[in-house]
């Protein structure tokens, strides 16, 4: 049995395309999907129809993250509050993107998902990691970080992230796993794919030029491989904090954001 594990894309379709050509070379029998489909580039309502499709091709498992989470709060409640020029915007042009059957079927995907078929390990997929579970293996993604660990009889699996990767160099991340006779065995994939395709996707889409500089962080993340967004919005509240502001992102002032952005050089 050879499963084929993705993660965090983040509308980042070049990018799924490159893992997808890859993937569909190696005899993989099944997909497991991790969550974090959508937002940061405006791509997602094609990542869905892209997973869709793959129902064709393999027998897959889909949980949702936090991303879509967030989307589907905001779809739920009675009134709707993110605006042009919040910190939410980004989010907030992901929604607007997404059709009712969109919306429906990540709203029917669940948070959490066990997957136990006969004569195979007990597999537990969620978008964060989770411990101290009876599973034996747990995959899981959020971090972009590609990680194989043990701890208490459990094995642990992030296959990094497909759109964003953190892996310290431009490409892309996914990983395999392999089952055959009780051995388990995984291999990490990193791979190249078009980057300027996915530059210019985010540079033509409406979350150009929001507050945050929002686009120029992707697009460095991607020229990188590195995580640029948890230094930046820590240093965002440190600043606040320092001068006696709310923290609260979406109250921190423009020169706030400016001043963390030019003493990180982003």
């Amino acid at each position: 049995m050879r499963i084929a594990i993705l993660s965090d894309i983040h509308g980042n379709i070049t990018a799924l395309e490159a893992c997808f050509k890859k993937i569909d070379s190696l005899k993989i029998d099944q997909i497991i999907w991790c969550g974090d489909y959508i937002t940061d580039i405006q791509k997602g309502k094609e990542v869905i129809e892209f997973i869709k499709n793959k129902d064709k091709q393999y027998k897959q498992y889909a949980i949702r993250g936090n991303r879509e989470d967030y989307i589907l709060d905001y779809w739920k409640q009675e009134e709707l509050h993110w605006v042009v020029g919040s910190n939410e915007q980004s989010l907030m042009i992901t929604y607007q993107s997404l059709s009712e059957e969109d919306l429906n079927w990540l709203a029917n995907l669940p948070t959490e998902l066990w997957i136990e078929e006969q004569n195979f390990p007990k597999i537990l997929v969620s978008h964060k990691k989770i411990e101290d579970t009876n599973a034996d293996i747990m995959v899981s993604g959020h971090t972009h970080i590609s990680e194989s660990t043990y701890e208490h009889y459990t094995r642990y699996i992030n296959p990094g992230s497909v759109g964003f990767s953190f892996a310290g160099r431009p490409g892309t991340d996914f990983a395999v796993l392999d089952y055959d006779d009780e051995h388990i065995s995984v291999e990490f994939y990193h791979i190249p794919y078009d980057l300027e395709k996915a530059i210019h996707l985010i540079e033509q889409s409406a979350i150009s030029g929001i507050k945050s500089n929002w686009d120029n962080i992707l697009i460095k993340i991607i020229l990188t491989g590195d995580d640029y967004i948890s230094p930046y919005l820590n240093r965002v509240k440190q600043l606040a904090i320092e001068n006696n502001l709310d923290e609260d992102l979406d109250h921190v002032p423009k020169y706030l954001w400016e001043q963390a952005r030019k003493e990180l050089d982003l």
